[in-house]
């Protein structure tokens, strides 16, 4: 008998976990998330999913912003992070939260604490995981150098419709 993760049919595709890339920088120490995309946009099936590793201290981007395009679920699996809004914050979001961003929202977000926060993305609709890949694209040719996104991030965001907050 064939097992679950061995087949793949027109309905049902099953990716073992040794099947999923993931993104990171070759040297742990470095203050950059490590990602999974485990549904993106080439599945069709009009949302994507991801895994993220956010850092400690980490926060991307500093300012309001928002998405135009899709709306987004954080699903906090552990660690913590936190949510400002033009009303006010931070908002906590301890391990077992789920974030709702709706389309338009304005919001940033950032890892506060000591400890790397592990979460999962999902993006409706799909497409937005193609910017983290672009991101980290840039930080390997520039042998990931943080420092060189400033030149590159506001024409990736601007591409994927997000903005950045007028006030």
């Amino acid at each position: 008998m064939e097992s679950m993760t061995d087949i793949e049919t027109t309905q049902i595709t099953v990716r073992r976990a040794d099947e999923i890339d993931e993104v990171a920088p070759p040297d742990p120490s470095l203050p950059i998330p490590s990602f999974r995309t485990l549904v993106g946009a080439k599945e069709g099936v009009g949302f994507s999913v991801m895994t993220y590793t956010a850092p400690p201290r980490f926060t991307p981007p500093p300012v309001l912003h928002r998405h135009t395009r899709e709306h987004a679920v954080v699903v906090v699996i552990s660690g913590e992070i936190s949510y400002h809004t033009p009303d006010g914050g931070p908002f906590a979001a301890p391990a077992g939260s789920a974030a709702i961003l709706r389309r338009g929202a304005w919001f940033r977000w950032e890892n506060p604490t000591e400890d790397a926060a592990e979460l999962l993305f999902v993006f409706n609709p799909a497409g937005f995981e193609q910017y983290f890949a672009d991101v980290a694209s840039e930080l390997e040719a520039a042998a990931w150098d943080p420092s060189a996104l400033v030149q590159v991030i506001p024409a990736l965001r601007a591409a994927y419709g997000d903005e950045s907050h007028p006030g």
